[in-house]
């Protein structure tokens, strides 16, 4: 009963955190498409960088301010091989950001996510940040040895490999 009650609040809360984004930021509106969410039309998201955050993973009390997103898919998803700090629901926060908010992003990221085994992660057109608790990586597409180093460190942080997917 008690876990039902925190799933229902934890879902109120997310929703309402991703129409509170909408709302603030009225450049940055979404539209309902036959996909689901799409961009507004007639917004250039050439430049944008798209990424997503696990609702689960963020410290309480965690705010994310100075960098306007666009929700662009809110999900509930079962997981089938959390990590044993990790929920078997997630909610899953799809969103896009413009790129010269990178930096601002990922510190604020690095500073709300919970530990271990949490990370969030937002890409460009060449470029990856896969932030985790107190460290943030950032390398071009192309470069194997950092994808690498990445994925050593998420291991040692305890991550399964199915999750380490950036």
């Amino acid at each position: 009963m008690v876990l039902i009650a925190v799933t229902v609040v934890l879902t109120v809360v997310v929703a309402t955190v991703g129409v509170l984004l909408l709302a603030r930021h009225g450049d940055s509106q979404v539209g309902l498409g036959t996909g689901g969410l799409e961009p507004r039309a007639g917004r250039d998201y050439s430049v944008a960088l798209r990424g997503a955050v696990i609702a689960e993973s963020l410290l309480v009390g965690f705010v994310l301010e100075q960098v306007p997103l666009t929700v662009i898919r809110l999900s509930r998803t079962a997981i089938t091989d959390p990590a044993p700090s990790q929920p078997s629901v997630w909610t899953l926060l799809e969103f896009e950001a413009e790129s010269n908010y990178a930096e601002t992003l990922s510190s604020h990221l690095s500073s709300g996510l919970a530990s271990p085994g949490w990370y969030a992660s937002f890409d460009s057109d060449g470029e990856v940040w896969v932030i985790f608790p107190g460290r943030v990586f950032h390398y071009d597409r192309a470069d194997a040895s950092a994808h690498d180093e990445v994925s050593r460190y998420a291991h040692e942080a305890g991550l399964p490999d199915d999750q380490c997917d950036w």
